[in-house]
């Protein structure tokens, strides 16, 4: 199965490709024609990789009004080009995320990033990256093809998320 790991962020999006390769997005502009920017970049990736489900941490809101509003319209946006295209996604909260990669669901972003090294010599650039990374091995284990072997500990973050519909649907379920 082909995922797509996405962190999303209105300053520095982490990408985690269908082939594993991980990049940064960052916008070059600083006002809401930044969200067009992350959709456009978003929509060119799954135009030429074509993922069969993406993966997005879900949104950690902010008690700043302002900073959620933006962060919730990067979020919709990217569905909303998402679902154009047909492309089932899943949205585990960023708790989840931590619980996948270091067994904590409370865990800091260092020990996600230290865990992604530990477990396979990845090397991110920033935290976001590493997320993304975290973010689309989880879509691979519900797909039934894990990245790598994890403890209990760590795999008990997948037991409320379900493949979409449309993938289980289509056979591609374990």
């Amino acid at each position: 199965m082909r995922v797509l790991g996405l962190d999303l962020s209105v300053r520095a999006t982490g990408i985690a490709h269908v082939d594993g390769e991980l990049t940064t997005f960052s916008p070059t502009t600083n006002d809401d024609r930044r969200l067009m920017e992350i959709r456009n970049h978003i929509l060119t990736l799954i135009t030429a990789r074509r993922p069969d489900l993406a993966m997005i941490e879900g949104p950690f809101l902010s008690p700043r009004a302002s900073g959620a509003l933006l962060l919730g319209g990067v979020h919709y946006v990217v569905r909303v080009a998402l679902m154009a295209n047909g492309i089932p996604y899943l949205c585990p909260a960023p708790a989840l995320v931590k619980m996948y990669a270091t067994g904590k669901g409370n865990a800091p972003k260092l020990d996600v990033i230290k865990a992604l090294i530990r477990r396979t010599d990845i090397d991110p650039d920033d935290d976001n990256q590493a997320d993304a990374w975290w973010i689309r091995a989880m879509g691979l284990d519900l797909a039934g093809q894990p990245p790598l072997t994890l403890p209990d500990t760590h795999r008990r973050a997948l037991a409320n998320l379900r493949l979409p519909a449309a993938l289980t649907n289509a056979g591609t379920n374990q």
